[in-house]
């Protein structure tokens, strides 16, 4: 059996100096699985960077899977293999590509586990990179039903290396007044055998549901971000952070009917700089209503950080037009206020049409314009063109 996909987009416009240029992006994948079950699965696309008007290939996935153990009847999906190549690693706080090996295996639906090992880059590498490696195993379970899992991640990078293990605990009360579910999430450094291991990362979260039209969701991070990658995963952020990232959010959810939701949310932020203590604030509230052949929605929201402050609102609109044909627009407005002294206000709108000429061929066709301190005004159209083969 094979699958595929194909999506190619392309515009035109003037950047602050004049000059003029045509981003071209395509991006395909495909999926084939043999009949004695090894699947093959690809995923790439070419593009010349804005940035640098340059033409680069990526390969984000390039797997081999080998079957070694067919699912279970409740759970058909955890089927135990052995993957080779690139694919994408989300164990612990990371989330990057990793090249190498990882072997999921399970012993029951609820039960199982995973080995690791290779190189851990940022999802942006073009290069097999293991300058960062990482080996590990991983296991979890769910027992009186508490989901449970634990592991240890060996990580060596740029001439050091670091012991890492892990645990996670999730828990619902059903029928429980407010229905709480908590989850905890922590990683450890371990330093040598005198000192033990200390607190490295880590999450909390609960949530509440008191009404079946209404959740709460708080919680909080403390991490350090790309941990385990090379120094060059997030240069920007290394140049300004000296400490661990704190994270606190909490968000709210009303859905009176099945058909609109408002939600609102705040996140803070903190961490230590060169020079002093930061911070950063988000407010945002969204509003959501969909009837019948057509949905609605308004974002705003505010930003609060050591750059300056943005306050932002929009519109979004969708509509079928018929069932091959899909009018969809979209607006926002934007007022800047950076620390540099830049004031202005931002505005961006963007509209088209989806036409799925087939079940297997679909095309947007869009365009966008949009204004700011650097734009006087920036407009492009955009060719969306999806194939899948099944």
């Amino acid at each position: 059996m094979t699958s595929s996909q194909a999506t190619l987009s392309s515009g035109f416009y003037r950047d602050s100096t004049q000059q003029s240029h045509m981003p071209v992006y395509l991006y395909w994948n495909a999926a084939h699985t043999s009949p004695n079950g090894i699947e093959t699965f690809i995923d790439f696309g070419v593009n010349n960077t804005v940035v640098l008007d340059a033409w680069k290939f990526y390969v984000y996935e390039a797997i081999l899977s080998f079957p070694l153990a067919s699912g279970f009847e409740d759970a058909p999906y955890r089927k135990s293999q052995i993957q080779l190549g690139r694919q994408l690693y989300l164990e612990g706080f990371e989330i990057g590509l990793l090249d190498g090996v990882q072997f999921p295996f399970y012993w029951s639906s609820s039960g199982g586990g995973r080995i690791l090992g290779g190189g851990l880059h940022t999802l942006e590498s073009r290069k097999v990179d293991f300058s960062s490696q990482i080996y590990g195993l991983a296991l979890h379970e769910t027992l009186l039903g508490i989901e449970a899992k634990g592991g240890y991640i060996f990580n060596k990078k740029e001439g050091e290396s670091f012991h890492l293990p892990l645990a996670s605990l999730k828990k619902t009360w059903e029928g429980a007044p407010l229905t709480p579910t908590f989850f905890v999430k922590g990683q450890w450094e371990f330093l040598g055998e005198l000192s033990g291991p200390s607190f490295d990362q880590g999450v909390g979260e609960l949530l509440l549901q008191p009404f079946s039209t209404v959740l709460w969701t708080n919680g909080i991070l403390y991490q350090e971000r790309n941990r385990m990658l090379n120094s060059n995963g997030e240069f920007l952020y290394g140049l300004f952070a000296t400490s661990p990232q704190k994270t606190f959010y909490t968000s709210l959810a009303w859905s009176p009917f099945k058909t609109f939701t408002i939600e609102t949310a705040f996140k803070g932020m903190r961490y230590d700089s060169q020079a002093k203590r930061q911070s950063a604030e988000q407010e945002s509230i969204f509003l959501s209503w969909v009837y019948e052949d057509f949905s609605v929605g308004f974002p705003l929201s505010h930003l609060h950080s050591y750059g300056g402050q943005v306050l932002r609102g929009g519109a979004e609109f969708k509509k079928f037009l018929n069932r091959w044909t899909r009018l969809r627009l979209e607006g926002d407005v934007a007022d800047i206020r950076k620390l540099n002294g830049i004031s202005s206000w931002a505005y961006h709108g963007r509209g088209g049409i989806d036409f799925r000429f087939s079940p297997k061929i679909l095309v947007s066709a869009l365009s966008e314009v949009e204004k700011n301190h650097l734009f006087e005004v920036d407009a492009r159209a955009i060719v969306y063109v999806s194939h899948y083969l099944y």
